[in-house]
This record gives structure tokens, sequence and C-alpha cells, in this order.
């Protein structure tokens, strides 16, 4: 045994070459002899040709040596190369495969074998170095050698022990045979491709042996590629040619996405699926990305008023800025419309997908969105508010953000539950980025997008609002998106009468404003039947409105800030209350895209201008509360609208900073809610759900209320009869309590109606029993399923027809039956489902699991 390191060191350098054949374990007892693995002649003499064929294929490879271009990557990866041969699938089948930094060492003299251990001093250039060969390339090729077991020469004699304990240690320091001859013919192919590539350089990826999962990432997309193929990948072009060519920097990208997925995807995705955790630490990056998303469609906004009506990128469209000329207002919005409809013709042709928007995610589809389309929608409406549509940019904002994280969680293979989750974090950052307000964007997901404050959501979706909102501060800066200059607002409380008088004239603005914009979508429509023209004709009428009132155009952000920072005439500002109405409701019914969020905040803030104006002339002394009752009809009237009073109250409270001022919207903002609620039913992103045929009130989920369809439930035995079978054969045939329902089928098995069996065997029927058949006994020929029925419909039809079962059908033409519901069991599935999907909600996983009593 003194000899055991020394044999470990060369067993782990065969190992280093991918030589690593398994050998059997068992030994028998003392008696079994180990000579036969003593040197063989014939395999010395296969041993000398291979190693003359590499001997002499070194010594062309150092007469070609300067016409080969570099081939390694970094040489300080070298030990990890050599040590990653042991980071692959492998069975753990030797104790001393997990050597660690001893292995190590072992195998680093095989670093300069080419050039001292093999060369055999033939001819010795100074190549002797790391090639930038994957570790697991030779390994990829031992599934087809494994069978060409020759003896390795690089042994001793084993001796043969009397000890059965040394026996043992000895052969598993041995490593056993080896196919080594047949190796190093692939490694002499190896080097003989890399001289007939000489041209050919390997771009190099700093420090990429430095980070050992990536290299191992790399090794094992190089084992997968090169697995049963004595080949070598290519890795790349000429290196006069490298970096000119567009194709060639696109496919070390998506090498290097590639292998960032190899390596960290499956464990990724496993531990952040079952840990609530992570996912709570995760949203906290992807919510500053959103943060930047905002960022750039911001700007690019920016850029398109500097470009498109001249004013600069600090400035704000909707500001009313007196040196925008008049012909710029007059052209750009038409002009702009009709480059949106062209836009719009062109994607859809090409992507003819429905948008699905973060709300209708949640709702309908367990969060799941498809980020191409939510960029489609994103990219109009930065298009249309570039061009002065009278809309805001929190659309593209939360559909960007939202699917950003839906798709993330998709990759992720996340839960339902926590993908919706997910998705309400994601309108979270958006909507806390554009308004630098991370309360109201929390409580803006939470209100419209998950439909209700769940716990077990809180820490996902303010993780990624603040995130997204420290990217904003970081960037644009920390100012809110309008400053109230007032000084901090004090007001007795016998002035909340007013609040109230604001909440119920902002419910009717709000009401009259989602009315108009669908009377205008419809009367367009009549106008224009081509649809990308529509545009154009809604930018044409924008502009007619904007040329009197500019304060329309854009947003609505600048106009806020000159509302408190100015003293327009009340007339003044009634008439352009009334074109903002009118303005916005032409941008949503001509087909320009964007959000009402910041158009309704205006809208109230001009309702509130005006109902202080009036209050200040009847009684001078509540002139002071001016900005008050400015910011509760701006609260107001966006809660009546967006359909989030919650929000509109942290949002007053995160722009003032006064909480009295947000108990006063408060009162506003609830009162303006729910006025709507009664009297329209509806917020506006839900209204056009309804116009859609989509039965949708907020972010709830509902969509496994489709998904549970009435195949998945049905009972597939059902017990079906001849409708012409006599009724004295069918009562042989079905004892009363052997089945619960019958149906009755014709000829050619078509269903014709539902047999009781409790009327099959009524004995006041004896007497008729001669001339009955099974068809005089059936009833409900209408009454019946389909599988893709979900089960709110089954239960519908249930109480329709008043039946305890109903039969399932084929389909309305086929009319065979496959199986039959009751309506008991479509009510438990039902309350079971409900249940689960609140439980998931709650955050609850463990409602369901059995616990043994105690």
């Amino acid at each position: 045994m003194a000899e055991a390191p020394f044999e470990l060191a060369i067993a782990l350098a065969q190992r280093g070459f991918g030589i690593d054949v398994e050998l059997a374990r068992q030994i028998g007892h003392h008696e079994q002899d180990v000579a036969h693995l003593v040197l063989q002649p014939g395999a010395v003499r296969l041993f000398a040709h291979f190693g003359a064929q590499f001997r002499h294929f070194l010594g062309q490879l150092g007469q070609h040596l300067f016409g080969v271009g570099p081939v390694e990557t970094d040489p300080s990866g070298a030990l990890l190369q050599l040590d990653g041969a042991g980071q692959g699938r492998q069975g753990d089948r030797h104790p001393v495969e997990h050597a660690g930094f001893g292995a190590g060492l072992a195998l680093l003299g095989l670093v300069l074998l080419p050039g001292a251990g093999l060369g055999g001093g033939v001819l010795d250039l100074g190549v002797a170095e790391n090639m930038g060969m994957a570790a697991y390339h030779l390994l990829g090729n031992g599934g087809g050698d494994g069978g060409k077991v020759e003896f390795v020469p690089f042994r001793r004699h084993l001796g043969i022990e009397h000890d059965l304990k040394q026996q043992i240690a000895q052969l598993i320091l041995e490593r056993g045979e080896i196919a080594g001859l047949d190796r190093f013919h692939h490694f002499i192919r190896l080097f003989q491709g890399m001289r007939s590539d000489g041209g050919e350089v390997l771009f190099e990826i700093p420090r990429a042996a430095i980070v050992p999962i990536a290299q191992a990432g790399h090794d094992i997309e190089q084992a997968i590629k090169g697995s049963g193929h004595g080949e070598i990948i290519a890795h790349g072009g000429p290196a006069w040619q490298g970096w000119g060519r567009g194709a060639g920097f696109m496919k070390g990208t998506n090498r290097l996405w590639r292998i960032v997925l190899i390596v960290l995807e499956r464990p990724l995705r496993r531990n952040i699926r079952d840990s609530e955790p992570l996912q709570i630490v995760l949203c906290a990056p992807l919510g500053a990305v959103v943060g930047l998303l905002v960022v750039a469609m911001h700007e690019a906004v920016a850029t398109l008023h500097w470009v498109n009506f001249g004013i600069r990128i600090d400035e704000t469209l909707s500001a009313g800025l007196a040196d925008i000329p008049v012909w710029r207002i007059a052209v750009v919005p038409a002009c702009g419309g009709l480059l949106l409809g062209l836009i719009a013709l062109l994607m859809h042709r090409y992507r003819p997908n429905e948008i699905i928007d973060p709300i209708e995610a949640n709702a309908l589809y367990g969060g799941r969105m498809p980020f191409i389309d939510s960029l489609r929608l994103a990219a109009q409406t930065v298009v249309s508010n570039g061009v002065g549509a009278s809309l805001g940019m929190e659309a593209a904002f939360s559909q960007v953000g939202a699917a950003f994280l839906s798709v993330t969680g998709q990759k992720l293979r996340l839960r339902r539950a926590d993908l919706r989750v997910f998705v309400g974090a994601g309108t979270a950052a958006a909507i806390a980025a554009a308004f630098n307000a991370p309360l109201a964007g929390s409580f803006y997901a939470f209100e419209l997008v998950l439909g209700s404050y769940t716990p077990a959501a809180l820490a996902q979706i303010a993780m990624a609002s603040l995130a997204g909102t420290m990217v904003v501060r970081a960037t644009i800066g920390t100012a809110p998106i309008f400053i109230v200059n007032a000084p901090v607002m004090i007001f007795h409380q016998w002035e909340y009468p007013f609040f109230v008088v604001i909440g119920i004239g902002a419910s009717i603005v709000g009401i009259a404003t989602m009315r108009t914009a669908v009377w205008c979508e419809s009367v367009l429509r009549r106008i224009s039947t081509r649809e990308w023209l529509r545009p154009a004709l809604g930018g044409a009428l924008v502009s007619a409105v904007a040329m009197p009132f500019p304060h329309v155009l854009g947003s609505g952000h600048g106009a806020i800030q000159w509302l408190f920072d100015s003293v327009p005439l009340i007339s003044y500002l009634a008439l352009l209350l009334v074109a903002k109405i009118a303005a916005t409701a032409i941008s949503i019914g001509s087909g320009f895209r964007g959000g009402l969020f910041s158009a309704s905040l205006l809208l109230g803030c001009l309702f509130g201008d005006v109902v202080a104006r009036v209050v200040g002339e009847l009684m001078p002394e509540y002139a002071g509360e001016h900005t008050v009752l400015m910011v509760v009809g701006m609260g107001a009237v966006a809660a009546s609208i967006i359909g989030a009073p919650i929000t509109m109250v942290l949002l007053a409270l995160e722009v003032t900073g006064d909480f009295n001022v947000a108990l006063a919207v408060l009162a506003g903002v609830v009162l303006a809610a729910t006025i709507t609620r009664f009297r329209f039913g509806y917020s506006f992103a839900t209204w056009r759900f309804h116009q859609r045929g989509k039965p949708i009130r907020s972010g709830y989920d509902i969509g496994w209320l489709v998904d549970l369809k009435v195949g998945t439930i049905m009972n597939a035995e059902a017990h079906t009869v001849a409708q012409a079978m006599p009724l004295a054969k069918l009562r042989g045939v079905a004892p009363l309590g052997s089945a619960p329902i019958l149906f009755a089928a014709d000829a050619e098995g078509r269903y014709t109606g539902t047999i009781d069996l409790t009327v099959v065997h009524d004995p006041e029927l004896d007497d008729a029993a001669a001339g009955l058949v099974a068809r005089d006994l059936a009833v409900g020929r209408n009454a019946y399923l389909l599988p893709e029925t979900d089960i709110r419909m089954a239960l519908s039809r249930f109480e329709e027809f008043e039946a305890e079962f109903l039969p399932v059908l084929a389909s309305e033409e086929d009319r065979k039956v496959i199986g039959f519901v009751s309506e008991a069991f479509a009510l438990r599935r039902f309350a079971h489902e409900m249940e689960r999907n609140h439980n998931a909600q709650l955050g609850d996983r463990d409602l369901f699991n059995i616990w043994p009593v105690k």
C-alpha cells in the first residue's frame, strides 16, 4: 500500500482524459486471483503504434505552429476544466472521485502532457497550452467506445495481496482496465482537426473558466452535442471576420444564453417554484427591470414630443405651451393617427392575436400573458401618446410590466396562484414607477389586477413596487408627477359636506366620460368602415379640440401642474373639462392606444377646481380650501373611472404628504366609487370586457370556472338501453338500485331521453307494462351536457331542467352518450375548486392536507 498515492494520481490522470470504464466490484474469497490484470504484450504493441502516431503528429503540429490561430479561452481556467469532468451525471462509482483539491493537483500535471509527456523528445516548441477544449468533450464519446477495452500501460504490477481488504483498496485505486488507446486515437484526431482549421479561433469569453458554473454549463453543452460523434463543435469563425458579422455575434450571444439556461434554469425553477421567500427576493430585480422599461418608454415619448411638437425633452405636452406652432397641433395628431392605423394593420396581419390585459390575464387565464403582444400594445401606446392622443401611458407601463413578470413566472413554472401574484407585482412596479408612488402602485395591483388584498401577495408586490420606484428616482428624479405648492392644508370637520358633494359630482363626470367613449367608438365605426383609417379621423377631431384647448393633448400631467400653479377663469375651466372629456372619448373610440388613469386625474382636478371656484364665490371664507377640493376631485373622478379607491387615497397621500388631505380624499373617493358601482356597475376597464362579452368585473380568478369542464368531472359508466326495449325486459335488465339513471337511445345509438329507475319499477305500471317500451318512459330529450361545457354553465343547465342527472353527449350532431353528471357531484366539485382557489390566494397551501388527529 505504499504506492497507493502514486496510483491515485495516475488513475485521476486517466480520468481526466475521459478514461473511466466501470470494473466489476465483485471480489471472491481469498482464493480469487487478480494476476490476470498484469501487463499484456499485445496491448504494449498497440500502444506503441498509437504512441508513434501521436509523436509524428506533434512534429507536424510544431512545423505548422505559426499558421495556427489561438484557440484557448482563459488559461487560468485549466484547473477548473480538468476538474470539471467530475461534475457530470456519472454515478458516485469511485471513492476517489471527490478527492477535491488533491485530485486537481494530480490532474494539473497533465496540462503539459502534449509537450513533455508524450512528445517523446521529438519536438517541443512551447505549444503546451490549454487548448480551450470542453472538459466533457472526450467524455461525450464514451458511450460508443465502452466495448473497446484494452490495457493501458500507465500502471505498475499490482501484486497479489493476501488480505481481502487490501485487494479491494488496490482495485479501487487502480481505476480498472480502461479503453485508453482508443481515447488517444480521438485525441490525435482532435489536434488534426485543429490543424486543418488553423484559421479559426474561439471567441474569448473573459474569465470564462473562473466561473465554474458557466464553465461546467459550456462543457455539458459540448458533451451533449458531441456525444456519439467523433467531431469537434465549431466555436465561431475566422479571426479576421469574427466581430464583423452580425450573425456570428448573435450566435455567440445565443450560446451564452444557452449556457446560462442549462446551468441555472432547472435548479432555479425547482427552487423558486417551491419557495415563497425566493419568489419575494426575485420580485425586487424584476421590479427594477420594469422600472427601467418605464423610464425607456417615458423617454421615447418625450423624444417623440420633441420631434413632433418642438418642445424640450423636460417639458410636457399637456402644459399648453404657447410656443408650440399651431400647424403642428393641426397636423401631427391626424398624421400620427394614420401612421398608427397602418402599424396596427401590419401587426394584425402578421400577429392577429388578441392582446390580453393584466386584469383579464389574472381573471381568466391564471396570469398567463404573451410578452410579444404586450410589446405590440406598448409600441402603439408610445406612438399614440407621441402624436398627442389625449390618453396616458399607464396602459403600456402596466401591460409590459405585468407581461414581463408573467413570462418570467411561466419560465419558472410557477403555480397558478403564484403566477397571478407575479402579474400583480409587475403591474405594481409599473404604476409605482410611472407616478413615483410605491403605495399607490401596490394597491393598484391589489384592487384591480388581483381583485382582493391577500397577505400572501403583499411582500412580492411591495418588493417589486419599491424596486421600480427606486429605479425611477435614480434615473429621472425623486419629485412626484406634480407638486402641490400650497402649505399644509388644515380644514375643519364641518367642511366634509363639500367633499361629499364632490364625490357625487365626480361619479357623474366618471360615468359620463365612459359612456361618451363608448358612444364615440360606435359613431366612428359607422362613419369609417376601414378600421385602419379610424385613428386618422380621430386624430383630426382631437386636433380640432386641441386648437383652442391645447391642454387636452397628451396624458395630462403637465396640465395638472398648470392648474395647481395658475388661476384660470372659471369659464375656461368648465369648457376645458368638457373638451378633455371629448378629446379622451375620441381618442379611445378612434383606436388610439392608452389608458385613462392620467386623463381621469386631470378630469378630476378640473372638476374640483370648478367646484372650488363656485364655493369661493358663494362662501368666500372657504376660498382657502381651493387646493384641497382640487385634490379630492382628482381622486374621486379617478376612482369612478379606474375603480381603485384606495389607490387614489394613497396617491393623494404620497403626492401631498398630508394625512388630513388623504382623509378628505377618502370621503369623496368612497362615495364616487360606490355610486358608480351601483349606477353603472363597471369601471372603464371592466366595462370594455363587458362589451367584448367577457364576464369580468375585477382581477379575481374566475378562470378555473372556465377550465373546469364537464368532460373532466363526468362519470363515464353511463347505462344506455334501446328505446324500443319492452318494459318487462327493461325491468329484468335494470333491477331497482342497479344504476343511478338510465339513458334511452335509438337504433343508431343517439340519445333520446332519460329514464328514472323508480318509474321503471313503479307498481302502478304493472297493468300496462305489456304495452310499454323504454321510449314511453324517457324524458328530457334536449336536457344534456357536452364535454366542453364549463361547470358554471352545467349548474345552470341543472337548474333550467330541474334534473338530478344529465347525460354527457359526444357532440350536438353525434348525440352518443359518453357519460353523465349528477347535480350533487357537480356542486361538490364546484365548492371544492372554489375553496381551493380561495385558499391558494390566501397563501395557505395545506388546507387539504390530511393531518393526524392528536
